[in-house]
């Protein structure tokens, strides 16, 4: 994101500053493990980033910046709404480098360039209504990867395994600030997950044997959800560590800003809400499983 930040506020240092740093508070593996740092430390990804700022020595690395501003940008406060809203230089960004298929799906910086605060509100300048357009359909191939349970089941094994540890008391706060292999390795030295680890390492995925839409307001904590899975278990004749939940929405769906037409605001028509959805793998299938999901989770009894 940051040579578009670079391209399309050559004369912003601070907001260039945030766009490289937006991501630098991430723990392992992105996003996966983020409700567990919220919890321990107190901070997301993003309010991690004062913190690192001061760890890294910023300020004496790059003097001409206002390190004090950053923090507050990538946060997504005044014109860092451009870093972080329903459609900002980050997720403009991201797209294009995630499939090579996707690479020419529209102009990235044309788009970063026709995107704009009008008193205080993100809007789209005419000339690249046709380009966000693409660029939501995009969006929307690419989250219909990232939801399939190709993807989604090795997700959802590895955040049980790193829930697992955090339940067991023995995920330290230096976690958070590991690299993928650095945390990959520390797992590795647990024998109580070592049945997940094993199957992820040679790309042997549980099996979805049970889903169901549930109320798009549905929400089960990750402890909640390891006594579920250890009930779900128990009913279907499983070991606890083979069964795995997964509660998510899909993020394909995404409004666009609004058109700024000669110094007014014009809403675009906005996409119908992607369903919240409750998915039971399991590693071995048995007839009960289902029975099982369908006895324990029945929406009506969550």
């Amino acid at each position: 994101m940051y040579h578009l930040a670079k391209l399309a506020q050559p004369d912003d240092p601070e907001l260039q500053a945030a766009a490289l740093l937006h991501d630098a508070g991430q723990p392992p593996f992105s996003h996966l493990a983020e409700h567990l740092m919220k919890e321990m430390l107190g901070v997301d990804h993003e309010e991690r980033v004062a913190e690192l700022i001061e760890r890294m020595g910023a300020r004496r690395l790059a003097p001409e910046v206002d390190w004090d501003a950053v923090p507050a940008l990538v946060l997504g406060k005044g014109r860092g709404q451009l870093l972080n809203s329903a459609l900002d230089l980050d997720n403009i960004d991201y797209p294009l480098r995630s499939f090579s298929d996707l690479q020419h799906a529209y102009d990235a910086e044309r788009l970063a360039r026709g995107l704009v605060l009008h008193n205080g509100v993100v809007a789209l300048l005419p000339e690249v209504e046709q380009e966000a357009q693409a660029w939501r359909r995009t969006r929307r191939r690419l989250y219909d990867r990232y939801y399939s349970h190709g993807n989604l089941v090795p997700h959802a094994m590895l955040r049980k395994a790193v829930e697992m540890i955090a339940a067991e008391g023995d995920l330290p706060a230096s976690f958070f600030d590991l690299t993928n292999t650095q945390a990959l390795n520390f797992l590795a030295r647990f024998d109580s997950i070592r049945p997940i680890l094993d199957r992820l390492w040679a790309l042997d995925g549980y099996d979805c044997v049970w889903e169901r839409v549930t109320p798009p307001d549905l929400r089960i904590s990750w402890r909640d959800m390891l006594v579920l899975e250890e009930k779900v278990a128990a009913l279907a004749g499983l070991e606890p560590i083979e069964v795995v939940l997964e509660l998510s929405t899909s993020r394909a769906a995404r409004a666009l800003p609004p058109v700024l037409v000669e110094g007014r605001l014009t809403p675009l028509p906005g996409p119908a809400p992607s369903d919240r959805i409750l998915h039971v793998f399991v590693a071995r299938p048995t007839q009960h499983v289902a029975e099982a999901a369908d006895t324990l989770l029945g929406i009506a009894k969550i």
